[in-house]
């Protein structure tokens, strides 16, 4: 069963990825980061976290893809 923080910024990431709404996805941005910076912080050197780390920075990374190429904000 999957750990509570993994489940909310799961269910964050899930929620942006299916959202088309510009104006939605941007009030969605700042609380995703948030989730997976916290996420990110309670896994570091964390043996066992290492495929949730590694879906976390890919989550990062399709996020400032989304960011930059659907809502024109600047690169992080």
């Amino acid at each position: 069963m999957p750990e509570p923080d993994f489940q909310h910024w799961a269910l964050l990431y899930n929620g942006f990825l299916a959202e088309s709404d510009p104006s939605k996805l941007r009030s969605l941005v700042v609380p995703l980061e948030e989730a997976i910076a916290l996420r990110l912080q309670e896994l570091n050197g964390k043996a066992s976290g290492r495929h949730e780390t590694l879906a976390l920075k890919t989550a990062m990374s399709n996020l400032q893809k989304i960011k930059t190429t659907k809502l024109g904000l600047p690169a992080a």
